[in-house]
């Protein structure tokens, strides 16, 4: 990821371990230091922008009339200046700095995105006060390494974690909208989660702003890439640019995948160009050092054998493209928390997060002990009474769990997501922008529900697209069909025509076995006493043996291990 780090304070010793760390951190670029302070930057250059007395990481967005454009250094220069700087109006994803090296006991501001979709830690160590963007970097700092049990058991047990707490005891992270100050010892921060305006329906600003999100204005020297695959959120994005400039398409994984293979349908009945993009599969040294610094920067939100999709957006990079894609489109086709909306919508309206909870829950792996599954389910049941506590009250019930979605998914997976993404290649997703989801919010929830201002669109924009069925996984099913029929098709599908390739996580799990096995053996997982180790043993061992079942199981546990190792390093 594109990367911040510093600290303020009198003591020269916290300057000297920041300014170790940020020398030997990926992609180091930049670095200030004066009597009470010291910051630095790293990463991709495009992701990471500087100023003489300011730094940002991520992407602003400026969305006017009918396109967008991003934010160069000059543009964030402008607003950086300014006494209380006006980013609330502002599109994109970032976390900047400001710092005024004349204050003799130090003085720093930081912003944060109106979304959350990038963070910022803190930390207070005596009279010193640690910033970074990046977890392991404030471990290494200030050495809090225990979980904090309500967070991450959150994170860990429900579809992605509710509160925008930091998952290290002892750290803060700065939430959506967030500033943060420090002038002479004194720490100020502020937050304001996202709600949406209250303004009247309107039923044309969804598709305005939309179009105006996938018509950006070319960084100097790239060219914009749109990611497409068969499902209905890119084919959309697919739609509207193409019926007013043309783009580039690509594809990531194999060529002769379903998905794949409907992009390059897509892309072939509008005439656009398509790259498919699918890396070579790595050697296993190479594949378990990828794991290691993907689950660093999304605290394995996703299973380890998403890593091979890393090597892709860097390829895409080198080819001289930016991009953009159809990432978080389903909060706007309601398709988020549906166990919620259709059967938990009494226990949303009665903030009952005792019987919300089933509703939320993923199920990964557990393999902890008995004393921190306790501690684990306790957090969830705070998580879940803060985060609906504060959902305003005059909302209906079906904008209070998009909004519920909002505020929870964007920082908590997203957000995870953006911080690597940011490392590889300029990025963004019109459908998190905050001027779309105030759009979003003015159209009717009728229209919004199962897809049906989405098929609207593509068929009012290039109707030759709805000719084409819909992808999910490896099943495809007719274009016009609502969600649950939809579902009841690829499950008939899956029926009776199942895989039968190796698929990408058996993949991974095979080339690994000698990694995982040796690894579980190690004194530091044997003596971890987060662990039921007999219980991890049984998993590794019986998967190995046949019982397949559980590769996905093993499959997370890989990548909350990887998690786990980033936090003990340095």
């Amino acid at each position: 990821m594109s990367w911040l780090m510093g600290c303020v304070g009198p003591d020269p010793a916290a300057v000297s371990r920041t300014r170790s760390l940020a020398r030997q951190a990926p992609g180091f670029l930049f670095e200030t230091e004066w009597p009470a302070g010291y910051v630095a930057a790293g990463g991709l250059p495009e992701t990471c922008l500087l100023g003489p007395t300011w730094a940002v990481v991520g992407a602003g967005l400026r969305t006017d009339g009918s396109t967008c454009r991003l934010i160069d250094a000059a543009g964030w220069q402008r607003l950086l200046l300014a006494a209380d700087p006006a980013l609330d109006d502002l599109d994109g994803h970032f976390v900047a700095l400001r710092w005024d090296a004349s204050e003799p006991a130090g003085a720093i501001s930081a912003f944060t995105d109106a979304l959350g979709l990038r963070t910022l830690y803190r930390a207070a160590v005596g009279s010193t006060l640690y910033l970074a963007t990046r977890l392991d970097t404030m471990a290494a700092l200030t050495d809090r390494r225990a979980l904090d049990d309500a967070a991450f058991g959150a994170h860990w047990l429900l579809v992605n974690q509710l509160s925008q707490h930091a998952l290290l005891a002892g750290v803060e992270r700065l939430g959506a909208g967030g500033t943060l100050r420090w002038k002479a010892g004194a720490l100020s921060v502020t937050d304001r989660p996202w709600s949406p305006p209250d303004s009247p329906p309107d039923p044309t600003a969804f598709e305005k702003r939309l179009t105006a999100l996938v018509l950006p204005e070319d960084p100097p020297g790239r060219t914009l890439s749109l990611g497409l695959s068969g499902g209905l959120d890119s084919r959309l994005l697919l739609a509207l640019r193409t019926r007013r400039r043309p783009v580039h398409v690509h594809t990531f994984g194999d060529a002769d995948h379903r998905d794949a293979a409907m992009a390059r349908r897509l892309a072939g009945a509008l005439s656009t160009p398509i790259d498919v993009i699918a890396p070579p599969f790595p050697d296993p040294d190479t594949c378990t050092r990828l794991l290691r610094d993907h689950m660093a920067s999304t605290h394995a939100v996703s299973p380890a054998s998403s890593v091979l999709g890393l090597q892709s957006f860097g390829i895409l990079h080198d080819r001289g493209r930016w991009m953009i894609d159809g990432g978080f489109g389903e909060v706007a086709r309601q398709q988020y928390l549906n166990r919620l909306r259709l059967r938990g919508r009494d226990a949303v309206s009665r903030r009952d997060p005792d019987r919300i909870a089933p509703f939320l829950r993923l199920h990964r792996v557990d393999v902890f002990s008995e004393e921190l599954r306790v501690r684990l389910r306790a957090g969830v049941r705070r998580e879940i009474d803060a985060a609906t506590q504060a959902l305003p009250p005059a909302l209906c019930i079906d904008d209070a769990i998009d909004l519920l979605a909002i505020r929870a998914r964007l920082p908590n997976f997203f957000g995870y997501e953006q911080n690597r993404l940011d490392g590889h290649i300029l990025n963004y997703m019109p459908f998190a922008q905050p001027s779309l989801l105030r759009a979003l919010f003015a159209t009717p929830i009728e229209r919004r529900r199962h897809g049906r201002l989405f098929r609207e669109l593509i068929r009012t924009h290039q109707p030759v697209l709805a000719q084409f069925p819909l992808i999910k996984g490896a099943h495809s099913y007719p274009f016009a069909l609502p969600p649950l029929p939809a579902y009841l098709w690829t499950e008939m599908g899956r029926w009776l025509r199942p895989e039968t390739s190796a698929s990408i996580r058996t993949r991974v799990l095979r080339h690994l076995e000698t990694v995982i096995r040796e690894r579980v053996r190690t004194q530091e997982v044997r003596e971890d006493g987060r662990y039921d180790y007999s219980a991890l043993l049984e998993l590794i061992d019986g998967y190995y043996e046949g019982r397949h079942a559980r590769a996905a199981e093993l499959d997370w546990w890989l990548a909350l291990d990887a998690w786990w190792q980033s936090l003990r390093a340095g």
